[in-house]
């Protein structure tokens, strides 16, 4: 050794033990819509059948029966969906969280009764007609991406 340079090979790039783990099964490395979509994936697990069956009252009959329950554990969720959304998915997710925060604000006006919503039936169901086509986005998501039925 002489002037502080080594007498050894110089290294050469080659795979190294630390890339694994990097490249998913099947291929090539994740990429960063995949990795949102497992993200998004996982985080919707829990609510996304409550998301679907909660905003199908088009006909103005459906109605969770659970309301109180359902209503407010998906709405608690939004940040979360939100952040964790595709931006794909995120134009969907806005008006249907809108619609649910709409029911949401009217049946905390009449005491969770669904019996009591008849003043704003017209409006909450002009609403989930508005927001069907996001709704049924959302489905084939859930179902194609997601792995969930729904």
């Amino acid at each position: 050794m002489q002037g502080g340079l080594s007498d050894e090979a110089p290294r050469t790039h080659s795979r190294s033990p630390r890339r694994r783990g990097r490249h998913r099964r099947g291929g090539g490395p994740a990429t960063s819509s995949q990795r949102s979509a497992l993200g998004f994936c996982g985080v919707a697990r829990g609510v996304a059948r409550d998301i679907v069956s909660s905003t199908s009252i088009s006909n103005g009959r459906t109605v969770p029966a659970n309301v109180k329950v359902v209503y407010p554990k998906v709405a608690a969720v939004e940040p979360a969906l939100l952040a964790a959304a595709p931006g794909s998915v995120k134009t969907h997710l806005r008006p249907v969280f809108g619609f649910i925060n709409l029911v949401i604000a009217d049946f905390k006006k009449v005491n969770w009764n669904p019996a009591e919503l008849a003043p704003y039936a017209q409006t909450l169901i002009a609403r989930a007609r508005a927001v069907a086509g996001d709704i049924r986005t959302l489905k084939v998501y859930f179902r194609a991406t997601c792995k969930l039925n729904v």
